[in-house]
């Protein structure tokens, strides 16, 4: 490596309420042509979001089927 920046991504640290183990949620990710395919990387996008779901699809992605609940509090 020559130091070149090659991607970046915004990410908050977050803890699962599902298992408490620690992971990041990543916001936004972009990776210059080149070097994308070199690992692993987890995602998510609303349902109603199907232009991303299906560039998700063509690029290979699979999906896991998931619920978001909401609870207003008054």
């Amino acid at each position: 490596m020559d130091g070149a920046v090659v991607g970046y991504a915004t990410c908050s640290a977050e803890v699962s309420t599902w298992d408490g183990s620690e992971y990041l949620h990543m916001d936004c990710l972009f990776l210059r042509h080149g070097h994308r395919g070199l690992g692993q990387v987890q995602w998510q996008t609303p349902a109603w979001n199907e232009g991303a779901i299906r560039f998700y699809g063509r690029i290979g992605a699979t999906s896991k089927d998931k619920r978001r609940f909401f609870l207003p509090v008054t």
